[in-house]
């Protein structure tokens, strides 16, 4: 019973969500969205949201456990470490949270300035750098990064990690970050990308169906947050124009407000010298199924080599990538013409 109820649900839902593939998430007045009063109320949930935020154990991050993130994504992230270091040595990040990247790239004798909107967060980064043996402290700084304006010709190299995906005025913040990278400074950005819709549903009717550390009658009491797993860029986008909350994260209401336009409004400022995507569907499992114990870390990497395959054999782009571009002329490279054959899976 609980199983076609479902399926009726998956399949209005995907009547829904398929319309918006047809439109450009630029389309939209980026600058119109919402009005002062409201975006104001929904930047402060956001930054208590994530100045409160604690690990979940009925829904685990692959980011709270260190192996399992070792697992997944180690080897990019410590690629975008190094490319920091080669880059610096002033370097800006931008959405730094508990301040972990900023003081691991300070230890490496950068010079960091750190950006980010929880001004608690923010507090916890300075004591923990305090606490920490860094030479150059870095300097943590709170403010919101869709209306901040940066200084100019500052820094060697701005690093965003998995923060981009959050802010509502990309094209602005990418203005202020060519603005601020001295010439020929570069642009790291790993972040998240999402999943097609294709993906998107098997993912919800696995999760659904499988054992995982939510409880079966919690998942289904949470079915009217399914629209918005399924709910890509543009439909977050438009639900924000209409002053909907349907498909918005009920704690974090910018999460996932720029999804595929990262690359795209990057690739328009900067030249890209280096893209690649990773981790395509099967990580989203990796923490949130209860697998037992003693299998837990094998299960994973099973499930990244299932995820290279895909990758290997072209079926589909990964949900997170990392990119460098350099602060002149823009690409020619359309990321667009790459993926257009990918988009629905």
């Amino acid at each position: 019973m609980i199983l076609k109820a479902l399926l009726r649900f998956l399949r209005s839902t995907v009547c829904v969500n398929l319309a918006p593939l047809a439109s450009h998430p630029d389309a939209l007045n980026r600058k119109g969205v919402l009005d002062e009063e409201r975006y104001r109320e929904l930047i402060t949930k956001e930054s208590k949201h994530w100045g409160e935020v604690q690990p979940d154990p009925q829904n685990p991050q692959i980011w709270h456990d260190q192996q399992l993130f070792e697992i997944f994504f180690g080897k990019r992230y410590r690629h975008l470490i190094e490319r920091a270091i080669a880059c610096g040595p002033k370097v800006l990040e931008l959405g730094c949270g508990e301040g972990n990247l900023a003081i691991e790239l300070a230890q490496r004798g950068l010079h960091v300035t750190a950006v980010d909107l929880s001004a608690d967060r923010i507090q916890r980064a300075t004591l923990k750098a305090r606490q920490s043996s860094v030479s150059h402290q870095p300097m943590f700084l709170a403010d919101d990064l869709n209306t901040m304006t940066l200084p100019t010709a500052t820094f060697d190299c701005v690093v965003a990690h998995d923060s981009l995906h959050h802010i509502l005025n990309l094209d602005r913040l990418c203005n202020e970050v060519q603005k601020t990278l001295k010439p020929s400074g570069s642009f790291l950005v790993m972040d998240f990308t999402g999943m097609g819709v294709v993906r998107r549903i098997l993912a919800a009717f696995l999760y659904a169906m499988l054992p995982t550390y939510q409880p079966y009658h919690v998942k289904w009491r949470l079915r009217h947050r399914l629209s918005g797993f399924l709910a890509g860029e543009s439909k977050k986008r438009a639900a924000l124009q209409e002053g909907s909350q349907a498909v918005l994260h009920h704690d974090s209401p910018f999460e996932e407000i720029s999804q595929g336009s990262i690359v795209r409004e990057i690739s328009k400022r900067f030249a890209v010298v280096a893209h690649f995507t990773f981790c395509p569907f099967w990580y989203y499992f990796a923490a949130r199924v209860r697998w037992p114990k003693r299998l837990k870390y094998s299960a994973a990497r099973l499930l990244r080599g299932l995820d290279n395959l895909i990758l290997d054999l072209h079926l589909a782009k990964g949900a997170y990538f990392f990119l460098e571009a350099c602060n002149s002329q823009p690409s020619t490279w359309n990321p667009d013409l790459e993926a257009l054959d990918l988009k629905l899976f």
